[in-house]
C-alpha cells in the first residue's frame, strides 16, 4: 500500500483485485494510490490519462488532481458523475459488482500470521435499504462534503428503468443517505 495516504490495512503487497475492493468498497485512499504507482508510466501518467479519460467522455467540468480525490484541486459536476456512473455501468462489470458488495475479506499478515480482515462498504446505509443498487461510490472531502453517485434499476409498468443519483454536499453520512431516498422515492 501507498505511504502518500493512511489505510487501516497492514502495508504489503495486495493483488490489482484486493486493491480494487479496498478502493471501491471501503474507499481506502491508501489503494488509490497504489493503483496508481503500479500504473504503467507510473502515478503522473495515471492521472494524465485519467483528465484525458474525462475529456473524451465528455466531463469538461472534471479535473482530476490525485488518484484518490483528496486533493482541493479535484473538481467534477453532478452531471459529469452521472457520464462517469453510466460509463462505469456499460463498460466495466467489475465496478457494478465489487462497488455493491457490502463487505469483503482481505487477508492481511500481522506477525507471519495470516488474518482475515473484513472491510465494510461505506455506503452500506442504502445498500442495506434500498433495492435495485446497481453501481455505488461514496466520497467526502471537506470542500466537497459527504456525496454519493448510485445506479438503481427499478421495474416500471413491467419495464426496466435505470436512474443515476449524485448527492453533493451532504453535512454528513445520514443526511446523504436521506438525501438519495428522497430522490428515489420522488421517481
Amino acid at each position: 500500500l501507498s505511504k502518500l495516504t493512511q489505510s487501516r490495512l497492514p502495508v504489503r503487497q495486495y493483488s490489482r483485485g484486493e486493491l480494487f475492493h479496498m478502493l471501491l468498497i471501503k474507499s481506502d485512499n491508501a489503494a488509490a494510490e497504489t493503483l496508481a504507482a503500479d500504473y504503467e508510466g507510473g502515478r503522473s501518467k495515471f492521472i494524465r490519462d485519467m483528465n484525458i479519460r474525462a475529456e473524451i467522455m465528455g466531463m469538461y467540468g472534471t479535473h482530476f488532481d490525485d488518484p484518490s480525490g483528496l486533493s482541493n484541486g479535484n473538481l467534477s459536476t453532478a452531471s459529469d458523475v452521472t457520464t462517469m456512473v453510466a460509463t462505469a455501468a456499460q463498460y466495466y462489470p467489475i465496478i457494478r459488482q465489487i462497488s455493491t458488495k457490502k463487505e469483503a475479506d482481505i487477508l492481511t499478515y500481522v506477525k507471519n500470521k495470516t488474518r482475515h480482515t473484513i472491510i465494510h462498504n461505506t455506503n452500506h446505509v442504502l445498500l442495506d435499504s434500498v433495492d435495485g443498487i446497481q453501481l455505488s461510490k461514496t466520497g467526502f472531502t471537506n470542500p466537497a462534503g459527504f456525496c454519493v453517485a448510485i445506479l438503481i434499476q427499478r421495474e416500471i409498468d413491467d419495464e426496466i428503468h435505470h436512474r443515476i443519483v449524485v448527492v453533493m454536499g451532504a453535512r454528513n453520512p445520514i443526511q446523504r443517505a436521506d438525501t438519495v431516498k428522497r430522490i428515489i422515492n420522488r421517481v
